[in-house]
């Protein structure tokens, strides 16, 4: 009954677009997160000789997210025909902040799960010798054009590059140990084109390259590269009494 979980979010957006004559529009998105977190709690683990651990702890965690997203989009004439362009740049940054906390001093105990009884264990003083600070960052420009090839035909092609960063480091006791990873100028292609059978079907493909860093770590502490890949998706889809009734299938193979 002295356990608990205690959290609070917090956010903050705001959106501004503006139109021109010409029918391009400028749009701006930014958005403020906050997230407190305060638990104390137990959990259960195994040893090696499979035998079961109480282990209790109490630990507070601070992460604040904030984020900027703007872009240019409007129509473009070439060859005869009228086009779409879109052009736009991203800014996100993550930090952490947690801590203090740890375990439960004399709180790791072997308990048998089948025969449990939580009030046979008082509420323990707490060793707050562990702390973790660290940010990630990732800065992208990007571009689509949408070309109408023909009034049933559309070729869509879009590009990003990437700017990422993460850094964090843990102490822990008298323990401390971080992890670092920066990539620059990542490019990110896409390319898709959608051909209309009717005025109810239409078939799509589309083909784009994989890029996603990650914070998760290998069993020896270090950080996990990045996931790299393909992804191929082909389809149909279909409208249906004048828009109230939409349906779709594809296909996709992603390769990561």
């Amino acid at each position: 009954d002295w356990t608990y979980w205690n959290k609070k979010n917090r956010s903050a957006f705001a959106e501004v677009e503006h139109r021109l004559d010409n029918d391009w529009k400028l749009r701006l998105n930014t958005t403020w997160l906050r997230g407190d977190k305060d638990m104390l709690g137990g959990s259960v683990y195994t040893d090696e000789n499979s035998a079961y651990h109480l282990n209790i702890g109490r630990y507070t965690y601070q992460h604040t997210q904030k984020s900027v997203d703007t872009y240019a989009s409007g129509p473009f004439s070439l060859l005869g025909a009228t086009h779409e362009l879109v052009v736009g740049a991203s800014w996100r940054r993550d930090e952490t902040n947690d801590g203090p906390g740890g375990p439960g001093i004399g709180s790791d105990v072997i308990i048998d799960p089948q025969h449990f009884e939580p009030s046979a264990y008082p509420k323990p003083a707490i060793d707050n010798n562990w702390s973790r600070t660290g940010h990630e960052e990732q800065s992208s420009t990007y571009a689509t054009v949408r070309f109408n090839l023909r009034d049933d035909l559309r070729l869509i092609l879009g590009s990003r590059l990437d700017w990422y960063e993460y850094e964090q480091l843990t102490h822990s006791g008298e323990y401390s140990f971080g992890d670092d990873y920066k990539a620059t100028r990542e490019f990110t292609p896409y390319a898709g084109a959608i051909y209309e059978l009717n005025n109810t079907y239409s078939v799509y493909a589309s083909w784009t390259r994989i890029f996603k860093p990650q914070a998760a770590q290998s069993t020896s502490g270090s950080l996990l590269d990045p996931i790299t890949g393909t992804n191929y998706e082909a389809g149909i889809k279909g409208e249906y009494f004048g828009g109230a009734l939409n349906a779709s299938a594809a296909v996709f193979q992603l390769v990561q």
